[in-house]
C-alpha cells in the first residue's frame, strides 16, 4: 500500500507535466485565435460576430491566454515542489519505514533461531541421557 502511494504520487508529478504540455498547446492555439481576429482574417468564432462581439471575444481569449501563461507558471511551481517532497521527505522516508521493517523481521527470525537452536540442543542432551542410563546386556 505504501509503495503504491509513493507510486501514485511519482505518476502524479509526471501528470501535472502533461498538464503544463496540454496547457501551452491550448495557449499557443488561443493566441493563433486571438492574432486572427485582431487582423480580421477568417475564423470560426468570428464569422456571426460584428465588430464589437469580435473585440469582446478577442479581450476573452486575451484574459483566457494571460490566465493560461499563469498557469504554466504555476504548474512549474507545482512540479518542482513535488520533486522537492519527493527526494526530501517521501522516499527517504519510505526507504527509513522498510529499512525499520526488514530490520525488525530480522531480529524475530534471529530470536527464533536461537530459540529454535537451545530447543534442539534440550532435545540431544535429554537423549544422550537416555543412551547413558540406559544398561545393554549381553
Amino acid at each position: 500500500m505504501e509503495l503504491g502511494s509513493l507510486m501514485d504520487s511519482i505518476s502524479r508529478k509526471e501528470g501535472v507535466e502533461a498538464q503544463k504540455s496540454r496547457t501551452i498547446t491550448k495557449v499557443k492555439d488561443k493566441k493563433d485565435t486571438a492574432d486572427k481576429l485582431s487582423t480580421g482574417k477568417f475564423t470560426i468564432k468570428g464569422i456571426f460576430k460584428s465588430k464589437d462581439g469580435k473585440a469582446s471575444e478577442t479581450q476573452s481569449i486575451l484574459q483566457s491566454i494571460s490566465q493560461g501563461e499563469k498557469d504554466i507558471q504555476n504548474f512549474d511551481i507545482i512540479k518542482n515542489y513535488l520533486i522537492i517532497y519527493l527526494a526530501e521527505i517521501a522516499i527517504p522516508a519510505f526507504k527509513y519505514q522498510k529499512a525499520q521493517n526488514y530490520i525488525k523481521a530480522m531480529s524475530a527470525f534471529c530470536h527464533q533461531e536461537i530459540s529454535n537452536s537451545q530447543l534442539q540442543q534440550h532435545c540431544w542432551s535429554d537423549f544422550m541421557e537416555s543412551i547413558k542410563k540406559a544398561k545393554v546386556t549381553k
